[in-house]
């Protein structure tokens, strides 16, 4: 319950007070309840919030030339397809009507970060990714957030 509160307070102090709460053992991901997801990236911190609800990543998410770079997974929550594939270091993501590859190291047309591999994790840039699949991708300055909403 404690964790509950403290989420709310952080969520009312970035002015995401709009952010549906669900269930956090629900598993949930029929198309109802990936119509209407938030996630909110904490930059430096290895955590999102996830509708409300703090979930943890495998490694921190960094700020690189103004851009948010994180896992390529927590795009899953957004009800993508994510692949990797390891021998032709090539990420892919899916949904029912597009697929966008991305190859590390390569860069991007008209972007000043590219997928990268750091430390043996793989990061992504949020907003290319999230914006080809029309998803809103949003920067909240003064507290280093970012939020993808679809």
């Amino acid at each position: 319950m404690l964790a509950l509160i403290m989420t709310l307070v952080l969520l009312s102090s970035i002015g995401l007070e709009s952010v549906v709460l669900a269930s956090s053992t629900s598993k949930d991901n029929s198309a109802e309840t990936l119509k209407n997801v938030q996630l909110v990236l904490v930059i430096n911190e290895a955590k999102m919030l996830h509708n409300g609800f703090e979930k943890a990543l495998n490694c921190p998410n960094l700020l690189a030339n103004d851009r948010c770079l994180s896992e390529p997974y927590i795009f899953k929550e957004l009800g993508l397809d994510v692949e990797w594939r390891e021998l032709e270091e090539t990420i892919i993501f899916r949904d029912d009507t597009k697929e966008l590859k991305l190859v590390m190291e390569k860069p991007l047309p008209n972007w000043s970060v590219y997928p990268t591999i750091i430390n043996n994790n793989i990061y992504v840039p949020i907003r290319y990714v999230g914006e080809y699949f029309g998803f809103k991708v949003s920067w909240k300055e003064d507290k280093k957030l970012a939020v993808i909403k679809k």
